[in-house]
């Protein structure tokens, strides 16, 4: 099993310009299956300002908040279990 940690930084484009929606860092971790690597879970860290860590950027900006509320939804029903129905 491998573990990765990789730093990221989120920008989307918005009719007021481009904005930075997020600043983080994936910790990854791997397992080797047949000669390839696969992901076997994957966590994610938002990180806050420098000054104020507890500030949430990532919904700060009124320009960007709907749209990233829409991918923290999609973020958050990742982790639910898939259950199939007989």
């Amino acid at each position: 099993m491998g573990k990765v940690l990789q730093g990221t930084l989120v920008i989307v484009a918005t009719r007021q310009g481009y904005r930075t929606i997020m600043a983080g860092q994936y910790d990854d971790q791997l397992i080797k299956i047949n000669n390839n690597w696969l992901f076997q879970c994957r966590r994610a860290e938002a990180f806050g300002l420098p000054e104020d860590p507890e500030f949430p950027v990532i919904s700060a900006d009124h320009n960007t908040k709907a749209m990233v509320n829409i991918l923290l939804d999609a973020w958050k029903n990742l982790g639910e279990p898939i259950i199939k129905n007989n």
